[in-house]
C-alpha cells in the first residue's frame, strides 16, 4: 500500500540517500574496474573478460529471480547490501597481494552482483508506491542517483590524483555499508497491502513463463538488449581510443573517473531541470525512453565520420546522460502497472539477464572484429553496426505506451474485487466523492412549483392531474374531444386509469402521441408514458427531436425525452442527443449522454463525434468544485436507463458529474476499462484509486485531462480560478435559484 503523509517522506529521503551512496559506489565503482583491469591486461581481452562476466551473471540472474521472488527485496536488499560491502573489503585484502587476481574479481562483482543491487533497490521502490505516486517521487529519487554518481567520479579522481585505484576499495565497501543502513529505513516505513500478500500466494509461474506470455515483458527485455548491446560497441570504441592516449593507471583512472564526473554532473543538471517538465503523464514514458538509442545512434554515426578520442568521448557521455536521467526515470516506471508477483519474477532477469547478454553478444562481437579485422581495423564496423541497432531499439520502443496502457488494464481487472453482496459493494465503494443527500438541483425549484415533488405516488389515493394549458406544456395542440375510449382514460387526470390504458394499449396513434408527451410531465405516470412513447419512437422522432430541443418545452417533459429516444436507433437520433450537450440543464444533458450510451451500446457503427464528446467534457469540468459536487437528478434512475456505471450503493450518493462524464467517455473509449476505472475511483484502496486515475491519465487528450483533473484528482490538483465575468454571473444565478428552492421549501404546503 503506497504510505502518506510522513511515512512517505521518509520512505523518500531515505531512498534518495540510499541511491545516492548505490550510484557513487557504481559510478566509482568502474571507474576503478576500467583503471585496474586496464592497466594489468591489454585492450585485446576486455571482449573476453566481457563475455565471462556476462555469463557469470546471467547464472546470476537466474538464482537471483527465484530469490528475489520467494523472499520479496523488502528482505533481499538490506542485507545484500551489506554482503556486498563485505566482498569489496575481501578484494581490498586481494590487491595487496595480487593486484591481477583482484582486478579480475572487481570486474565480476560490478558487473554480476552491482548490477542486480541496482535492480533489486528499484523493485523495493516499485512496491512501495503506486503508479501515479512513482512516477511523482521518482524523478527526487533518481536525481539523488545522479548526484552520487557526480560525488563518486570526484571522490575517485582524487584519490587517483593522490592514492592507487586499489586505495578506492575501501570506500566503494563503506558506501555500500551506507545503502544497507538506508534501505533498512526504507523497508521499515514500508506497508505490505493485503493485496500485495494475496498476489504472493499465489504464484503466476516462473519469470521465464510470465515473460513468454506477456507481450509487453518481452518488449521491455529486446529494448534492454538491444540497447546494451548497442551501448557495448559504442563503449569498446571509446575505451580503445582511452587506452591509446593514457598509458598507466593513476592516468587511465583519473581520465575515466574525469568523464563519469562530468557524465554526472551533466546527468544531475538534466535529471533537476529538465526530467520533471518532461515525465507528466504516461505519454511523457516512451518518449524519454526513445531517447537513448537516438542518442547513440547519432553518437555513433558521428564517431564513424569524426573518429577521435574527444568525440567518442561525448558520444559516450550523452549516452550516459540519456540512460541514467531520461531512460532511467521513466523505465523503471513501466514496471509498475505489474502485480509485485510477476514484478519481481521478471524485473531481474529484464534489468540485469537481459543486459547482461546484450553485453555477452556486445562482446562476442566484438571479439569477432578483433579476430577478423584487428582492433583498430575492426572498430568502424562496430560504430556501423551500433546506428543500426539504434534505429531498431527507437522501432521497438514505439509500441511501449500501448503495451503500458495495456499493463494499466490487467491490474484493474486483477485489483478490482468481484463484489458479491450489496455489503461487499458499500464497503468497497466508500470514498470522498459523496454529495450531501440534501443538495439538490437548483432546478428543483420549478418542478416543486408545479407540484410534481417528486416523491412516490399511491395510485388509489392520489389527487387527480389535469395536464396543465400552460404554454410550456402545450407542445401539440390535440382535438378538443375525445375521439375514443383510450383518449377519455388519458384525459381522465386520474393515475391508475391512465396508467392501466396505456398498459392494455399496443401502441398510440397519431392522435394519443401529443397527449401523451404532455402527460410526460406528470411524475405518477411519466414511467408507463415513457415505455409508450418508446414504442412509437421510430414513427415520431421528429416530433419527439423538436420538442426536445426546444427551450421552450416543459422541463419535466425535456428530461424524459432522452429516455424515449433511447429506444431508437437512427443517425438522425444520435445527431439531435449530441445538440443537447449545450443544453443549460444538466439533467437534460446526463439524460441525453445517458440515452446516446444506451443507443451506442446496441448500435456501435452509428457515428459519434468525438471532438463533440471530448469538448463537452471539457466544458462540464470547468465549473466550481462546489457546483461539480452538488449536481443532482430530480428523477431516479429507472432499471431500464441503469447503464454499467451504476451501483446499487452508489445511487443517490455518487457524484452525478462524475457520473456523466463517464458516460460520455463510454461513447468514444472502450466500456469495460472505463466501468472499472470508475469503480476504482469510489474505492478505498489508494492504489487501486490511483491506477485508475493513471488508466484515465494515459486515455485522455491533454486538454481535456487539464480540466478533468482537478475533479478526478482532489484539492492537490486544484487550480486558480480563471473565470470570466460572464460565467461568475452565471454561477451567482444559480446560486440565487437554489436560495429560491430553499425557501419555497420552508413554505407550508397547500392541501
Amino acid at each position: 500500500m503506497t504510505p502518506h503523509g510522513r511515512d512517505l517522506r521518509i520512505i523518500v529521503w531515505s531512498a534518495t540517500l540510499c541511491s545516492f551512496a548505490m550510484i557513487a559506489n557504481q559510478i566509482a565503482g568502474k571507474a576503478v574496474r576500467d583503471a585496474l583491469f586496464l592497466t594489468h591486461f591489454p585492450i585485446e581481452t576486455l571482449p573476453r573478460m566481457v563475455v565471462i562476466s556476462s555469463v557469470l551473471s546471467l547464472l546470476g540472474v537466474l538464482l537471483a529471480s527465484r530469490i528475489l521472488r520467494s523472499h520479496g527485496p523488502r528482505r533481499l536488499v538490506p542485507g545484500s547490501f551489506a554482503f556486498s560491502s563485505l566482498l569489496l573489503l575481501a578484494i581490498a585484502l586481494v590487491n595487496g597481494a595480487s593486484p591481477q587476481v583482484a582486478a579480475v574479481c572487481l570486474y565480476l562483482q560490478v558487473a554480476v552482483f552491482g548490477a542486480i543491487l541496482v535492480s533489486w533497490f528499484w523493485s523495493l521502490l516499485s512496491e512501495c508506491f503506486d503508479p501515479r505516486t512513482a512516477r511523482k517521487q521518482v524523478g527526487q529519487i533518481a536525481s539523488g542517483g545522479t548526484l552520487g554518481g557526480l560525488a563518486g567520479g570526484l571522490l575517485a579522481e582524487r584519490v587517483g590524483a593522490l592514492f592507487s585505484a586499489g586505495t578506492m576499495l575501501p570506500i566503494l565497501a563503506g558506501l555500500h555499508l551506507l545503502c544497507a543502513l538506508l534501505a533498512i529505513g526504507v523497508v521499515s516505513r514500508q506497508r505490505e497491502s493485503h493485496s500485495e500478500a494475496h498476489e504472493d500466494s499465489n504464484p503466476s509461474g516462473s519469470g521465464f513463463k510470465i515473460l513468454r506470455r506477456s507481450p509487453y515483458l518481452q518488449n521491455l527485455a529486446v529494448i534492454v538488449f538491444l540497447g546494451t548491446l548497442s551501448a557495448a560497441l559504442l563503449d569498446f570504441a571509446f575505451k580503445m581510443h582511452a587506452t591509446e592516449t593514457h598509458t598507466d593507471s593513476r592516468t587511465l583512472l583519473r581520465f575515466f573517473a574525469s568523464f563519469y564526473t562530468i557524465a554526472s554532473l551533466a546527468t544531475f543538471v538534466v535529471q533537476a531541470a529538465v526530467v520533471p517538465k518532461l515525465l507528466k503523464t504516461p505519454r511523457d514514458l516512451t518518449r524519454n525512453v526513445i531517447g537513448l538509442p537516438a542518442v547513440v545512434a547519432l553518437g555513433s554515426l558521428v564517431s564513424l565520420l569524426l573518429p577521435s578520442l574527444l568525440v567518442l568521448a561525448l558520444a559516450r557521455g550523452f549516452e550516459t546522460v540519456m540512460r541514467n536521467s531520461f531512460f532511467r526515470s521513466s523505465y523503471e516506471v513501466f514496471f509498475n502497472p505489474l502485480n509485485p508477483n510477476d514484478k519481481r519474477a521478471t524485473k531481474t532477469i529484464i534489468d540485469v539477464g537481459f543486459d547482461r547478454l546484450g553485453d555477452f553478444v556486445g562482446g562476442l562481437v566484438i571479439q569477432a572484429a578483433v579476430f577478423l579485422v584487428g582492433v583498430s581495423a575492426g572498430v568502424p564496423y562496430l560504430l556501423m553496426l551500433a546506428v543500426i541497432l539504434g534505429g531498431i531499439t527507437i522501432w521497438r520502443m514505439s509500441t511501449l505506451h500501448r503495451g503500458y496502457v495495456g499493463a494499466l488494464k490487467k491490474t484493474l481487472k486483477q485489483r478490482l474485487p468481484a463484489f458479491k453482496t450489496l455489503e461487499d459493494e458499500k464497503r468497497a465503494t466508500q470514498t470522498a466523492f459523496l454529495s450531501q443527500l440534501t443538495s439538490l438541483e437548483p432546478n428543483l425549484a420549478r418542478y416543486a412549483a408545479m407540484g410534481s415533488s417528486g416523491t412516490s405516488f399511491n395510485l388509489e389515493t392520489s389527487e387527480s392531474f389535469t395536464p396543465s394549458a400552460g404554454p410550456e406544456t402545450q407542445i401539440f395542440q390535440p382535438k378538443q374531444e375525445a375521439t375514443s375510449t383510450l383518449q377519455s382514460e388519458l384525459e381522465s387526470g386520474q393515475p391508475k386509469r391512465v396508467i392501466q390504458a396505456l398498459e392494455s394499449s399496443d401502441s398510440l396513434d397519431q392522435d394519443l402521441v401529443p397527449i401523451a408527451l404532455r402527460l410526460l410531465a406528470w411524475n405518477p405516470v411519466s414511467a408507463a408514458v415513457t415505455k409508450a412513447l418508446q414504442g412509437v419512437v421510430e414513427d415520431h422522432e421528429e416530433a419527439f427531436i423538436q420538442a426536445l430541443l426546444n427551450p421552450e418545452t416543459d422541463f419535466a417533459i425535456r428530461r424524459r425525452l432522452p429516455a424515449v429516444l433511447a429506444a431508437g436507433s437512427t443517425q438522425n437520433i444520435v445527431d439531435a442527443l449530441l445538440k443537447v450537450f449545450d443544453d443549460k440543464r444538466f439533467e437534460v444533458r446526463y439524460r441525453s449522454a445517458l440515452a446516446l450510451a444506451k443507443i451506442h451500446n446496441r448500435y456501435p457503427k452509428l457515428k459519434i463525434d468525438k471532438a463533440i464528446v471530448l469538448e463537452t467534457i471539457t466544458r462540464e469540468s470547468e465549473v466550481d468544485q462546489r457546483m461539480w459536487r452538488k449536481r443532482q437528478l430530480l428523477d431516479d434512475i429507472e432499471a431500464s436507463e441503469k447503464t454499467i456505471f451504476y451501483r446499487e450503493a452508489l445511487n443517490n450518493r455518487t457524484e452525478r458529474s462524475l457520473e456523466h462524464v463517464f458516460h460520455l467517455l463510454s461513447l468514444t473509449y472502450p466500456k469495460r476499462y472505463l466501468r472499472i476505472a470508475y469503480d476504482g475511483l469510489h474505492t478505498d484502496d489508494p492504489i487501486m484509486r490511483a491506477t485508475a486515475l493513471e488508466y484515465l491519465e494515459s486515455i485522455l487528450p491533454t486538454s481535456v485531462r487539464e480540466s478533468l483533473w482537478p475533479m478526478l484528482a482532489g484539492p492537490t490538483a486544484t487550480k486558480p480560478s480563471t473565470k470570466t465575468e460572464e460565467e461568475l454571473m452565471e454561477s451567482l444565478l444559480v446560486s440565487h435559484e437554489s436560495i429560491l428552492l430553499r425557501i419555497e421549501q420552508l413554505k407550508p404546503r397547500s392541501k
